[in-house]
């Protein structure tokens, strides 16, 4: 490739929002000198480090997207028809960034499309739509009308779609309407092993952890029953939740009336790194959500050697095939196999090991060929 490739995202590695920037940083990291990383944190100042301004029930009116590019085109500064001041600041900005030889765009999710698109009209190069999670896989049914219809127009604009999973690929070929052919997977990988060391498999104390956005797709208050079922069984268990949402309040009532309280920690990570330690002091983590088109905090737990639980929504399993799975209709179906887990030694070392082995065989040097592959045919 003679010239460069921009990365598109909103979220930075420091982000405690999500794992986009983490992803994001590690791909690029991974990939060709050539490619770099644009994110929002280092474009604009005082902008929202999370989706918070889009996580409403009340859906904005549907935009115009072309009419909307226009005016993005022009330099208007103020944000059309609704868009929010921080996203249309960050898609100026990307138009007004010196490009010297752009070969290629690859943006990740939905801030910066209308940016992507007028480029990629612009100076006639392709464009790749990487969607690590979809609107609608966020929130529900509680779907916002402006950010569905970016992405569904940004992915008829787009000349290749990657998904994160399978499971997500063919969502999004639903939902879409796209052609299968457009979507490739490109699966996440984790390199916690490598920054933090493995983490011998051994009998913790009994420490359940749930790493994530309290949100409803992450379902945490299905969380917090699973929680309730265990400790009913055995008072040894105690619990963290390490993440900040809408449902934070919420989720500390439930635990106050049901009288197990004292075992529940709640902590707000503020970087990467802090999950680490997480991960370090628990015995088990948890994935409850709803929809989760990959699942990095259960390829991360695996990789450090600790055991992970997934609903049966989680793509991440693709990865991790050792890992159990089960529906979110029956807490007490997940809080009987946590407690058969923590007390059958001879099984936690095997389910330990075997998650790891499996975490370990997929790498972002792995996921990076697969973009190069993605590239190498859409510029030849």
């Amino acid at each position: 490739m003679s010239g460069s490739i921009w990365h598109i995202t909103w979220e930075d590695i420091g982000s405690s929002s999500g794992g986009l920037g983490v992803a994001c940083s590690e791909l690029v990291e991974a990939l060709p000198e050539s490619h770099v990383l644009v994110s929002a944190a280092g474009l604009i100042e005082g902008r929202e480090s999370s989706y918070s301004s889009y996580y409403s029930d009340s859906a904005i009116a549907a935009v115009d997207y072309e009419r909307a590019l226009g005016k993005l085109v022009s330099g208007q500064l103020l944000p059309y028809a609704g868009i929010d001041q921080d996203v249309w600041r960050f898609n100026l900005a990307l138009l007004g960034l010196k490009r010297g030889s752009l070969e290629a765009l690859h943006v990740h999710d939905w801030h910066g499309i209308l940016a992507a698109v007028a480029l990629k009209r612009i100076l006639k190069i392709p464009l790749v739509l990487h969607f690590h999670s979809t609107q609608r896989e966020r929130l529900g049914g509680h779907v916002n009308d402006f950010i569905s219809g970016l992405e569904q127009w940004g992915a008829s604009q787009s000349d290749s779609l990657i998904s994160v999973s399978n499971h997500a690929a063919a969502k999004l070929v639903r939902s879409f309407s796209i052609e299968p052919e457009k979507v490739r997977v490109v699966h996440n990988s984790s390199k916690f092993s490598n920054r933090l060391g493995n983490q011998l498999c051994e009998v913790r104390k009994r420490r359940v952890l749930f790493v994530g956005r309290l949100c409803e797709q992450k379902a945490p208050l299905f969380m917090v029953e699973v929680m309730r079922q265990l400790y009913s069984i055995s008072n040894d268990y105690s619990f963290l939740f390490a993440g900040s949402g809408e449902e934070l309040e919420k989720l500390q009532c439930v635990v106050d009336f049901y009288g197990f309280g004292a075992a529940v920690d709640w902590v707000e990570h503020q970087s990467h790194c802090d999950v680490g330690q997480y991960y370090r002091d628990a015995s088990f983590v948890c994935m409850t959500s709803y929809q989760e088109p990959f699942g990095l905090v259960a390829l991360e737990a695996a990789q450090m050697g600790v055991p992970v639980l997934v609903t049966e929504q989680c793509g991440v399993a693709e990865l991790l095939p050792s890992a159990p799975r089960f529906s979110l209709e029956r807490a007490k179906s997940w809080s009987d196999y946590l407690h058969r887990a923590h007390v059958d030694a001879g099984y936690y070392f095997k389910i330990c090991k075997s998650l790891q082995k499996e975490a370990a065989s997929y790498t972002w040097q792995d996921a990076a060929e697969k973009v190069l592959a993605i590239y190498a045919k859409l510029l030849d």
